[in-house]
């Protein structure tokens, strides 16, 4: 149920159809990796200012791993993996196009 709660993060920006359109290669890389991916995208896009209003955003609750239990039990992670695989399709690609030559970072 958790794992549901949480799906519209990704089910609404990400679908598998893209990955079957001509002229158009999805990439990926492992998120662990963010600082190579900031550096990577800085010679491919252009820096442009967008000025518009502040809108104050709901905060969201910041997760601490070591305070959710899951991390203790390696079956359960397992089956949390397996279900998002399964489930949805961002997590589906990822699983599939890391570590593949569509890994940015291969």
């Amino acid at each position: 149920k958790q794992i549901d709660d949480v799906s519209h993060y990704v089910t609404h920006r990400f679908s598998q159809t893209l990955s079957q359109k001509e002229n158009f290669a999805l990439k990926c890389f492992d998120t662990s990796n963010t600082d190579k991916y900031v550096e990577y995208m800085a010679h491919n896009l252009e820096y442009t200012k967008i000025n518009r209003l502040y809108k104050e955003m709901e905060k969201k609750k910041f997760h601490l791993q070591e305070d959710e239990c899951v991390w203790e039990y390696p079956k359960m992670m397992d089956f949390i993996r397996k279900y998002m695989i399964d489930h949805f399709d961002y997590y589906a690609f990822c699983e599939e196009c890391i570590g593949s030559t569509n890994d940015l970072f291969l």
